[in-house]
């Protein structure tokens, strides 16, 4: 069993004590082991772990840590469903951990309901901050019927304030019953049609009421545990960021404006359209991206080609994200064709599992993931001490969760941050409402 740091035998007498709360200690800083430790104190009779699944890797991660920090008996309910459904059944007869993916979780609902969770675990609990997602309603229910809850998530504010209030209700259902009291109380908010777009007008959360931030972080007091990582390891460094700058092709620009303008753009009869605003900036990054990954008879966009440029130029290891599968796959063919040992890891590859470990063994010299596949949940990847973002998240807990994957307990290097910047594009927008949701997290006391 691997010792507890002092500043996690702090997290674990604040959360056991708690009894239910939210362990939002930085990234990197071995929230796995202190939560085990947690349930070990708590000495329930079942306990349910809810994690994400990330191709097999987040569950085999927590199996791991299981095995090595407690001598309990565990179950892992993944695969199909009539494999999920035995381990219930083991669970049921013989009690201990259980772990299971997010979507399974909310699948197999009845057959947990059979068990009972007597303590409840969420890791990645950001997850869970959409109050009307039918992941988080599932959760919801398991929560009213658990004595003891921990919710593990380095950034609970994944957007607006107004996030909190989901996991504020699964730790108090009675305190936090109306969203919307809630929000009123505390979140400036506008009415707003989209122009027109929309057939009723929606309300919007904005920001902070004046002094709502004191009321919050009070609110926050007796059941938050959270550290920043340069507190709690202070002989990490803060990373080093630089912005790669790119122009897009006289072609790709076209289409980009094309698109932007008119919501439809078209090469060799092949159309891109976006039915809506949300659709058309989904659109924008995608092409943005990699207009191969929209485009199919093109060569890589000027984004891939100049990672690849980058990626190939540096002779260690190299962990890099994009927001699309396709941009991970041309990139990866790009670095294949300059001769470095390059491999994909998303949810559309068959090897990612092995790909993973392949990389953190040292046999591979450049991983290419999903933000959604590799930003969260991984570890590992702290053998490499540099990141290339092809595309940055939306917002600040993606952005520190994808850091957070080298910059851990284990790096011995300093870690650089590279950004790859497409000029005039919905990439600075991005950069521009990074800037705007980190002043709402920071005012929370979460950066």
């Amino acid at each position: 069993m691997k010792a507890l740091r002092p500043y996690q035998e702090e997290a674990v007498d604040f959360l056991a004590a708690a009894g239910r709360a939210i362990y939002a200690d930085g990234p990197g800083t071995g929230k796995t082991i202190g939560t085990l430790e947690v349930i070990r104190r708590w000495k329930p009779a079942n306990t349910l772990i809810v994690v994400p699944v990330l191709q097999g890797a987040g569950i085999l991660n927590w199996q791991r840590t299981i095995r090595d920090q407690l001598e309990v008996t565990t179950h892992i309910a993944y695969g199909v469903p009539a494999t999920r459904l035995a381990a219930y059944k083991e669970w049921a007869r013989r009690g201990g951990i259980c772990v299971v993916g997010y979507e399974s979780m909310r699948s197999d609902i009845d057959n947990i309901y059979d068990v009972g969770a007597d303590a409840l675990v969420a890791d990645e609990a950001h997850r869970l901050v959409n109050r009307n997602a039918k992941t988080t309603k599932a959760f919801r229910q398991l929560a009213g019927y658990a004595d003891k809850l921990l919710l593990v998530t380095a950034t609970p504010m994944v957007n607006e304030a107004d996030d909190l209030w989901s996991l504020f209700n699964l730790i108090d259902r009675k305190t936090y019953s109306s969203y919307w009291r809630w929000v009123h109380q505390h979140c400036t908010t506008n009415v707003t049609d989209f122009g027109g777009k929309l057939q009723r007008p929606v309300e919007l959360v904005k920001g902070l009421l004046p002094g709502a931030d004191e009321q919050i972080r009070a609110q926050l007091e007796p059941v938050l545990m959270q550290r920043p990582i340069s507190e709690l390891l202070p002989d990490i460094s803060t990373p080093t960021e630089e912005i790669l700058a790119v122009e897009l092709s006289p072609q790709e620009r076209r289409h980009y404006q094309e698109l932007k303008r008119k919501y439809v753009t078209e090469l060799d009869g092949e159309q891109i359209i976006a039915l809506n605003e949300v659709s058309k900036i989904t659109r924008l990054r995608q092409l943005t991206s990699d207009w191969s990954s929209v485009f199919a008879e093109v060569g890589a966009g000027a984004k891939v080609l100049a990672a690849a440029e980058l990626v190939g130029d540096i002779s260690e290891q190299v962990v890099v994200m994009c927001a699309f599968q396709a941009t991970c796959d041309r990139l990866v063919e790009q670095l294949t064709q300059r001769k470095v040992p390059a491999v994909a890891y998303h949810g559309g590859t068959e090897r990612s599992p092995q790909a993973l470990e392949d990389f953190i063994q040292g046999k591979t010299r450049v991983l290419v993931g999903t933000l959604g596949s590799l930003g969260e949940s991984v570890d590992g990847l702290q053998v490499a001490r540099i990141l290339v973002l092809v595309d940055r998240p939306w917002n600040p807990k993606g952005y520190d969760q994808a850091v957070g994957r080298v910059r851990r307990s284990g790096q011995e290097n300093d870690v650089v941050v590279y950004h790859v910047v497409a000029h005039e594009t919905i990439d600075e927008r991005v950069a521009e409402a990074l800037v705007t949701k980190c002043d709402v997290a920071e005012a929370l006391g979460f950066r």
